[in-house]
C-alpha cells in the first residue's frame, strides 16, 4: 500500500544517537515501530540521507532483509519476490538520481561551510581520504561491481559494524532499483526550518505562548524559546547551529535543550513533507526515561510546523484538539511490564516474511489492511463510523493473534511488541489515553501503542 507511507522520526541519524556507543533504545524504538507499521500494511518512507546515514535505518534494513532471506530459504521463494510482492521501504531522494550518487556527493562534501557531518560511518568522518575513497567505491558498487570486489577504505573494511553496513547499503540500493515503485523524487516543500524559525520571530513572544497553550506545552518554555530565537537580526537558527558546540555556553544547558527539541522537530516535519507523509507521523526519542519536557516541546514543534506562515494561531482551535498528537510513553523497558514474556523482534519479521509468503493468509491480511487504513483515511465524525472502524480493527487484531502467537501479544483489544536487543529486554508500550477521532492516524503513526488507537475509537 505505497499510498500510506509512514515518516518516522526516529530513524534521524543526529536524534537518534548514532555516535553513542550503546544505541540499544534507540535500535529497538526503531524495530516496535516499523513492526507496526508493517502489520497495518503500510510502506516506510525514508530518505536518502537517513537512508545513508543513520546508524538505526541500517540496522533496520538488515533485520528486514535477513528475515525475508531466512523466510524464502523455508517456502521456496526469493527475498526479491517477497519484497515485491510487499515493499517495505520507499525512498524519497533529494536533488540525486540515485540512492548512491546522493550518498556520494555527501561523503564529498568537505568544505568548511558545507561539510555533511557522517553519523552511521563517524569513525571516517574527519578522515577526508577515507570519504573520498568509501565515494570512489560507492561509484564502483553503482557501477556494478559488488562490494566484495571493490576498493573499500581499509577503516570501513576492519570495523565490522562500518562493513555490515556497508553491505546492507549496498542491498538497500539493489531494492530500491529492483523493486517497482519503490524510487521517487521528493515533493516540493514550501517551508523550511529557516521559514518556521522567521515566523516565530515576525508573530512574537505573545504568539508563541498563546499556542504553547493550545497544545498543552507550559508558557515558560515558549518563553525561554523565544528568547533565544526570537530576535530578527540574531543569528538564523538552523539544525548545524542548535548542534554546534557553543549553544549550551551561549544559551544555557537547558534553554539550549529545548531550542535543539524544537528545531529537530521543525526539521523532520520538513523532511515528511518532502517525502509525501504528514508532519504528524514524527515521535520524540526513546521513552526508556521520563523526557516530559521533550514530549512538551515536540508537541509545540508540531503545531508549528502545520501553521503556514502568517496563520492566525487562533485557527488551531481549543485546547487538546487533534493539532496535538499524543507524544508521552512511545518506549518502555520491558522491565516494567512484569507479566510480559519476551520473544525476540526478529521472530515477528520472519512470521510477517511468512505471511506474504503465503497466498492464502496474504489476500486475508491485505484486505483486513485495507478496510482498517480506508476507515483512517475517510473517517466521519459518527457513532455509525466508529462502531464500523471497531468492528475492522476487532478483526484486524485477531488475525494478527491468530498469525503471530507468542511473538506478538495480543490480549482483548491491545497488542504488545516486546523483544530484546543485545540482551536487554524492551518492549513498545504506553499508559492508554482518549484520542479524538482526528487523531487516530497521527497516533499509530507515532509507533504509539496500538490499544490506543482501539479504544479511542470507542
Amino acid at each position: 500500500m505505497l499510498d500510506l507511507l509512514m515518516f518516522h522520526e526516529s530513524f534521524d541519524s543526529v536524534r537518534a544517537g548514532s555516535l553513542q556507543a550503546d544505541v540499544n533504545p534507540e535500535l529497538a524504538q526503531v524495530q516496535t515501530e516499523s513492526l507496526l507499521t508493517l502489520l497495518l500494511g503500510r510502506s516506510i518512507v525514508l530518505n536518502n540521507s537517513m537512508a545513508f546515514d543513520s546508524r538505526t535505518v541500517l540496522h533496520l534494513a538488515q533485520v528486514v532483509f535477513d528475515a525475508a532471506a531466512a523466510v524464502a530459504d523455508r517456502t521456496g521463494t526469493t527475498p526479491l519476490r517477497l519484497c515485491q510482492q510487499e515493499p517495505p521501504f520507499t525512498l524519497r531522494r533529494f536533488n540525486t538520481p540515485t540512492l548512491l550518487s546522493g550518498s556520494v556527493d555527501q561523503l564529498r562534501r568537505l568544505g568548511a561551510h558545507n561539510r555533511f557531518i557522517l553519523s552511521a560511518w563517524h569513525t571516517i568522518d574527519r578522515d577526508d581520504a577515507a570519504r573520498l575513497a568509501l565515494a570512489d567505491a560507492l561509484e564502483r558498487i553503482q557501477a556494478g561491481l559488488g562490494a566484495s570486489a571493490t576498493a573499500v577504505p581499509d577503516p570501513i573494511r576492519n570495523d565490522t559494524l562500518a562493513s555490515q553496513q556497508l553491505s546492507t547499503l549496498e542491498h538497500l540500493h539493489h531494492y530500491f532499483r529492483d523493486v517497482p515503485g519503490t524510487d521517487h523524487d521528493t515533493v516540493e516543500t514550501r517551508y523550511a526550518v529557516k521559514d518556521r524559525v522567521r515566523n516565530i520571530q515576525a508573530n512574537g513572544a505573545g504568539w508563541l505562548t498563546d499556542l504553547a497553550r493550545q497544545v498543552d506545552c507550559p508558557q515558560e518554555h515558549a518563553e525561554d524559546i523565544y528568547r533565544a530565537v526570537g530576535d530578527p537580526d540574531a543569528e538564523l537558527v538552523t539544525r548545524g547551529w542548535v548542534h554546534g558546540p557553543d549553544i549550551d555556553d551561549k544559551l544555557g544547558a537547558r534553554v539550549a535543550g529545548l531550542v535543539r527539541e524544537l528545531v529537530d522537530t521543525l526539521y523532520n516535519a520538513q523532511l515528511a513533507a518532502s517525502a509525501g507523509a504528514q508532519d504528524a507521523y514524527l515521535s520524540t526519542p526513546p521513552r526508556s526515561r521520563n523526557l516530559v519536557v521533550n514530549a512538551q516541546v515536540n508537541r509545540l514543534a508540531l503545531a508549528i510546523a502545520k501553521l503556514d506562515p502568517g496563520r492566525p494561531v487562533t485557527d488551531l482551535g481549543s485546547p487538546g484538539s487533534a493539532v496535538q498528537a499524543p507524544m508521552s510513553g512511545l518506549f518502555t523497558t520491558v522491565g516494567m511490564e512484569r507479566n510480559v514474556s519476551v520473544a525476540p523482534l526478529h521472530t515477528i519479521f520472519q512470521a510477517y516474511w511468512e505471511l506474504i509468503a503465503d497466498p492464502e493468509s496474504r489476500e486475508t491480511w491485505r484486505r483486513s489492511c485495507a478496510m482498517v487504513n480506508r476507515l483512517y483515511r475517510h473517517r466521519v465524525e459518527s457513532p455509525g463510523a466508529r462502531h464500523q472502524f471497531a468492528e475492522a480493527w476487532d478483526s484486524h487484531l485477531a488475525l494478527l493473534r491468530g498469525r503471530f502467537g507468542q511473538s506478538l501479544l495480543v490480549d482483548g483489544d491491545t497488542v504488545q511488541v516486546v523483544g530484546a536487543q543485545n540482551g536487554e529486554a524492551y518492549g513498545q508500550s504506553n499508559q492508554p489515553g482518549m484520542l479524538r477521532w482526528a487523531s487516530l492516524e497521527e497516533a499509530t503513526a507515532a509507533g504509539e501503542y496500538l490499544d490506543l488507537v482501539s479504544r479511542a475509537a470507542r
